[in-house]
């Protein structure tokens, strides 16, 4: 910081200190030392332009302890006030020895100056003693410095010890450096300034021409306006000359703020003069996946619904084979159950439930109440998932142009696609610059030697990233503020690094400590919090919050799964209530033998048998095409096989077998009705024979 030694006339410091003040050195960080010794008398009335310059001065004495006709004394004044007193206590110590004579030296002359060097008095101008040489000894030079519009005592210098010691300053502040303990109060501060949203911009007024500190606004503008309400200093407002904040030049000096800062151009600079966070910024397309439509489910969500796909297929048709209801429909003309086909064979059963889960018809429906709940159940489950799946579909397909291959700063660094840089002159560039991290270090190494990855502001940097295939690395303040007003912006990545924002002030400022503790007592008070939602938060751009890439894991359908079990669980007990609450006729219209003699029927997979068949056909041979392809000979034949047809017509006589038996006695009728409740496979082939076969069928 610039610091004059001043050696004029008294007349001429207050001309030479306005002189200053225009050529805009008389400010803050501007020291003068005055080495007249009557500085302190200037007028202080006269100093308003002054005000702002630091000015240091020596004095002989103390004016504050002197008499009221003493205080405006000149230092030239009291030092021969204090000789004349001097040589006049001398002089009183001499016994005279007759009166001098003019040709010839005086006798009493040496006890004179003998005299003078034992005198110890005080004076106006201290404590005074002669020392051997004839020079002053153990005198006390006061020294004051200028604060406000007077000049105050600060310390003083020993001749004794040659040491400065502060007797003026309290206990509590002695601690401290002095240089700290300067006030703010009616001081007027510049600031420099560096133009980047959201923290200083330009005010737009198309009514009025805005001048001065008027026409910015900001986060730190409203910041400034705090501080100085709270500290009670003034301020005016410039921006940098160089536009940046200040980094080292190979020569050693500071450009940008920083620069101004030292070169005493600056009083504080207020902007985000030191980097808070670095994120990659960049929306960038994800190459297309044929499988992309699995994403919205996890594979255990797909592996658990074809679980559950399955479970309910085979337990639907083992319901319905289990269920007399299935198999019988009421006749409401006849009042009597009419047999009917089970519609939900092993097959349809499967088909029914893929059916469902697609949302297409099958032209199945369930009959029993147990085979409508599992239907219900089922139902449900695949509504839920189904809904899901679309939904997370959606939102995928939506989303896509927002997703990044980017993820951190590994992944940039470690691609050529994208290119990627910082602002040209800041402190983002030089944590790449200084950084000793392998991945930083290639990524300098990259940036370096391709001078055109710097931009010159962060707002070219954001157009470059939204017209090409670039990645802004800058501080997560601004980054943030773009993001909340440009959506096809996005911020990918962790922290590079984490430091803190800063009010810039010169090192050694005297008014450090009291803008600090401005700050925190703003801080306490949630004020930086205000600030911060008022200037970042943009109410009126909303954007869709990004979805990241990533699949449902099952955590927010997980019920469906559960309600699908107990559904199930449900539809069991919905079958055993209906196998006891029909016991008047089974699933070929007669009296059932009991419940378990049911479930064990319906649940053999083993054709059943039928004994007249079998009794009544000795022989059969399978035609087709004229040929024979199978020869089925009965071995029940005999005793066997005539007890059990009188066991089962006693069992079983009905109107119905009645009627089979009369119709038995008609010829090729009676192979008909044989067929009716004989087995199925003979069937088949009866009717797939030709013209030969069945003459043989007949004849057999």
């Amino acid at each position: 910081n610039p610091r004059f030694v001043v050696h004029v006339a008294l007349a001429k410091i207050q001309p030479l200190l306005v002189a200053a003040a225009e050529f805009g050195l008389c400010g803050t960080m501007n020291h003068y030392v005055m080495l007249h010794w009557d500085t302190p008398l200037l007028d202080p009335t006269n100093t308003s332009t002054t005000e702002q310059c630091n000015i240091t001065t020596f004095s002989l004495f103390d004016r504050d302890v002197l008499a009221p006709q003493f205080k405006h004394m000149t230092v030239l004044d009291a030092v021969w006030k204090d000789t004349l007193s001097v040589l006049n206590s001398s002089l009183s110590s001499v016994r005279y020895r007759g009166r001098p004579q003019c040709d010839r030296s005086w006798i009493d002359g040496s006890t004179i100056t003998k005299a003078m060097f034992d005198v110890k008095t005080t004076g106006i101008t201290g404590r005074i003693s002669v020392n051997h040489w004839g020079g002053r000894s153990n005198f006390t030079i006061h020294i004051c410095k200028k604060k406000g519009r007077k000049l105050h005592k600060y310390a003083e210098w020993l001749s004794s010890s040659g040491k400065i010691t502060m007797p003026y300053a309290t206990k509590e502040k002695s601690s401290l450096p002095l240089n700290q303990r300067e006030s703010l109060e009616n001081k007027t501060l510049k600031v420099s300034v560096y133009l980047e949203a959201p923290f200083v911009m330009q005010r737009q007024d198309a009514n009025h021409e805005l001048t001065g500190n008027d026409k910015y606004e900001g986060y730190c503008i409203d910041l400034l306006k705090k501080i100085a309400r709270l500290t009670k200093f003034n301020y005016t407002i410039h921006e940098v000359k160089d536009k940046a904040y200040g980094i080292r030049e190979e020569n050693g000096k500071w450009n940008g703020m920083v620069g101004e800062l030292i070169n005493g151009e600056a009083d504080l600079a207020v902007a985000s003069l030191t980097i808070s966070y670095s994120r990659s910024e960049k929306p960038q397309t994800a190459e297309a996946d044929w499988f992309m439509f699995l994403w919205p489910l996890s594979w255990e969500v797909w592996l658990f619904s074809f679980a559950s796909y399955m479970v309910t297929s085979i337990a639907l048709w083992l319901i319905a084979k289990i269920s007399p209801f299935e198999k019988v429909v009421h006749n409401n003309e006849t009042g009597n159950w009419d047999k009917v086909d089970n519609q939900f064979s092993f097959r349809n059963a499967f088909w029914f439930t893929v059916c469902s889960l697609m949302q297409q018809g099958s032209e199945l429906s369930p009959r029993a109440p147990s085979t409508r709940v599992a239907t219900a159940v089922w139902w449900f489950f695949a509504m839920i998932l189904i809904s899901s799946y679309t939904a997370n579909l959606a939102a995928f397909l939506t989303t896509q142009r927002m997703l990044t291959p980017i993820e951190n700063a590994d992944d940039l660094s470690s691609q050529t696609k994208i290119k990627y840089g910082t602002l040209g002159r800041g402190s983002t560039m030089s944590f790449f610059n200084e950084s000793k991290i392998e991945t930083y270090e290639r990524m300098w190494k990259l940036m370096s030697s391709n001078p055109s990855l710097f931009v010159d502001s962060s707002k070219e940097g954001i157009a470059r990233v939204k017209s090409s295939d670039y990645a802004y690395l800058m501080e997560s303040s601004m980054l943030e503020f773009a993001v909340e007003r440009d959506c096809e912006l996005m911020q990918v990545g962790g922290l590079l690094d984490q430091k803190g924002y800063g009010i810039g002030l010169p090192k050694g400022s005297p008014y450090r400590e009291e803008i600090s503790r401005a700050i925190l007592r703003l801080q306490e008070k949630t004020v930086l919090t205000e600030l911060k939602e008022k200037w970042w938060k943009d109410k009126s751009v909303v954007c869709e919050p990004v979805v990241k890439k990533g699949t449902d894991d099952g955590g927010s359908i997980g019920g469906i799964f559960v309600i699908l079990v107990i559904g199930l669980g449900v539809t069991v007990i919905f079958v055993g209530l209906e196998m006891l609450s029909r016991p008047d006729v089974d699933a070929e219209g007669k009296p059932p033998r009991g419940t378990w003699y049911q479930l064990k029927h319906a649940l053999c997979f083993i054709r059943s048998s039928n004994h007249r068949l079998k009794r009544k056909i000795d022989n059969l041979i399978v035609y087709e095409d004229g040929r024979p392809t199978y020869q089925y000979k009965n071995d029940y034949i005999g005793e066997k096989a005539k007890k059990d047809d009188e066991k089962e017509e006693k069992e079983t006589k009905t109107d119905e077998e009645k009627k089979e038996e009369t119709s038995s006695e008609k010829g090729s009728s009676n192979f008909s009705d044989s067929m009716k409740v004989g087995s199925p496979d003979i069937l088949v082939h009866c009717l797939e024979s030709s013209e030969s076969s069945k003459s043989s069928f007949q004849d057999c």
